[in-house]
């Protein structure tokens, strides 16, 4: 009988799982980066000059006004997905009279991050005829929070039997990049700039999924648990280059290049085990079966090479209109290497010990995706924008292999809505963000064949945008309006500051020393015989 076979089948799969998913990036645009620029679409290699900027174009820098810090944050994401046939990818055998009874999803996922930081500082004076621009970033273009917690429960009614499943499966995973731009402003028509960002990726996942059939009324069973756990981190060197060009009054091109990050090193650690119970064929007796995998391996991963071009008509007073296009080139995103350990137990039988050699690779696939932007300004305190993007996945087609159990597989394709407030230096963003992505989710067929079987997938995410950028100076007049006393406004310390100076007031003198008490002169002693 198939059912009784699923315990093999299932074997496999910790294999699998032991060598696969390498934590690699299944989409590159997943968070949107900025204030402007995310509520425009993504769209702002041209003439952007948010928080984006330093890892979108960095020359955008240079068309910051003045000493800024910024930052912007994904307030609030909502996350929904739906599979269809989860348990059962290739329906049951007909001699089961299988019959559904219950079954039951919980995909959805919420979250905070910030997406983007950043401080910027003027070198030059404002009428300098080239002017540079230092400072520092963190810059979080990836996150992937999934989180899957799915049961079914039947009767097996030609086998007198009934049957319970249940599956979970959670995935975290983020990108950081932080590190120093520097950019230079040669006129009011041409910007350069570069980045260099340190690469850190952090992905920590796990899934477990749990099987159990009784047979002939309870007299006979078959169970297994399958467990899997996997913490992955990896560390690379990203540079990035940008040019802003004015082609007219209002025109501007612009483009970005990310070079291929130089992979410096990781770690990906990962432990599984199966365990199943059935009942002999011949015998009737019980036997167990189990089996313990783990997986100590240097793990590498890096960025492909980056190229997005962009036009803009940039009139901060009327009309705005920005679109890019970017791609991302083919790369081996992913390399592990290591050593797998097992023990495996079967009852009345020796336990084994064994060990093989892993080297894995995983290959991204080149895409090239699209942002369109639009601002319309109401007022000088007030404009609307809105944009259009996809998000392509990068990874190849789910094809039925064991690499493929429990990888997510999605093109994404969103819209935003956003509203700007200009108030003095001070510029904020309210904005939201809808995406909706269509694709595949490899499963285990268990059951049937013990393949790994695509399944639909969709996944809806919707997204609170909150942005706020301010000049130093602001900030510094903000804090000491906020103290509870007066402080004095001290002079910076490059000595360029105004402010008046506080009036020195010398120190008292030490008081002097009292003159010395002169000393009393005695008389000479008489000389002998002399009349006192």
């Amino acid at each position: 009988m198939r059912l009784r076979s699923f315990i093999a089948c299932s074997a496999l799969a910790l294999g699998y799982l032991c060598v696969s998913n390498l934590a690699q990036a299944q989409n590159y645009r997943e968070l949107p980066l900025g204030g402007r620029t995310a509520t425009m679409g993504g769209a702002a290699t041209a003439a952007g000059n948010d928080s984006a900027m330093p890892y979108l174009n960095p020359a955008g820098v240079a068309g910051i006004p003045g000493d800024i810090f910024a930052i912007s944050a994904t307030a609030y994401s909502y996350t929904r997905r739906s599979f269809k046939n989860y348990f059962y990818p290739n329906g049951t055998d007909p001699t089961w009279g299988y019959k559904l009874e219950h079954e039951n999803f919980s995909t959805t996922s919420i979250f905070e991050l910030p997406s983007s930081v950043m401080y910027m500082n003027h070198l030059s004076g404002k009428d300098a005829p080239i002017k540079h621009f230092v400072g520092f970033s963190l810059v979080i273009p990836s996150v992937r929070r999934l989180s899957i917690v799915a049961s079914a429960s039947g009767r097996l009614e030609n086998l007198s039997g009934e049957a319970v499943q249940t599956s979970a499966l959670t995935v975290d995973s983020t990108s950081y990049n932080f590190g120093p731009s520097y950019a230079v402003s040669l006129g009011e028509r041409l910007r350069f700039g570069a980045t260099l960002y340190a690469v850190y990726v952090r992905s920590v996942s796990s899934f477990a999924r749990s099987d159990a059939f009784s047979l002939v009324s309870g007299s006979s069973s078959i169970n297994q648990t399958v467990q899997n756990a996997q913490v992955a981190e990896a560390l690379a060197l990203a540079p990035t280059l940008g040019a802003q060009l004015r082609l007219a009054s209002k025109v501007w091109a612009g483009v970005g290049v990310a070079v291929p990050s130089l992979r410096v090193g990781g770690r990906l650690r990962q432990s599984g085990e199966v365990v199943g119970l059935r009942e002999d064929s011949t015998t009737g007796v019980p036997q167990s079966d189990a089996q313990t995998s783990t997986l100590d391996a240097d793990y590498l991963r890096g960025d492909p090479l980056r190229i997005n071009v962009g036009l803009a008509y940039e009139d901060r007073k009327r009309v705005s209109i920005a679109g890019d296009v970017i791609y991302f080139a083919p790369r081996e995103i992913a390399e592990l290497s290591g050593v797998q350990r097992s023990e495996q137990r079967r009852s009345g039988e020796v336990t084994r010990r064994f060990g093989r050699r892993v080297d894995r690779v995983a290959q991204n696939e080149g895409i090239v995706d699209f942002s369109l932007g639009a601002e319309v300004a109401m007022s000088p305190l007030v404009a609307i924008r809105a944009g259009a993007f996809s998000d392509l996945a990068a990874t190849p087609k789910l094809s039925g292999t064991g690499d493929d159990e429990t990888r997510l597989r999605l093109d994404r394709y969103g819209g935003t809505l956003g509203l700007g407030l200009t108030l003095g230096s001070f510029d904020t963003t309210l904005g939201a963000v809808l995406v909706r992505g269509d694709g595949d989710y490899g499963v285990l067929d268990a059951v049937v064949d013990g393949a790994v079987v695509p399944i639909h997938t969709t996944e809806t995410t919707g997204m609170l945008i909150l942005s706020g950028a301010t000049t130093v100076e602001d900030a510094k007049r903000t804090i000491r309006a906020t103290l509870p006393f007066k402080t004095p406004e001290l002079p910076d310390l490059d000595g360029t500051s105004k402010a008046p100076t506080m009036p020195r007031i010398p120190a008292p003198l030490p008081p002097e020393d009292p003159p010395p008490v002169p000393a009393l002169k005695r008389a000479p002693p008489p000389e002998p015989g002399s009349q006192p």
